[in-house]
């Protein structure tokens, strides 16, 4: 925990506990999976889970394997916990997990990624 505080620090969000997972796209599935994301995914289905403030996906290509993050940013501990409980949102992964390869869960209390600015150039 020491080493942590020697690090960068995220940007203020309203999100304080994260559920990721890390995983590749079935072949033939990434426009697919982006339409259920996109349409009943995102807007109506995970963002209506009181206390989830945030789903952000990362790819990364330096990685061979497993090269999408999707980061879930809840409120607090007791969201996380909720939504973890929840009947609907093991449904709503069944339904992500079908376009999706193997992939593990992963739930912290820190951001797991974030653009540092000091160490980043501006565009332009």
């Amino acid at each position: 925990m020491a080493a942590r505080a020697l690090r960068a620090k995220p940007p203020e969000s309203a999100a304080k506990e994260f559920f990721v997972q890390s995983y590749d796209v079935k072949p033939g599935q990434l426009p697919a999976f982006e339409t259920v994301v996109e349409g009943a995914g995102r807007a109506r289905r995970f963002l209506a889970f009181d206390g989830l403030v945030s789903v952000d996906t990362y790819v990364d290509y330096t990685r061979a394997e497993k090269p999408y993050t999707s980061v879930f940013g809840f409120r607090d501990e007791r969201a996380l916990a909720r939504f973890m409980d929840d009947p609907s949102a093991e449904t709503l992964g069944l339904e992500f997990d079908a376009f999706i390869g193997d992939h593990g869960h992963d739930m912290q209390s820190w951001t797991p990624m974030f653009r540092v600015p000091t160490l980043s150039t501006p565009a332009g």
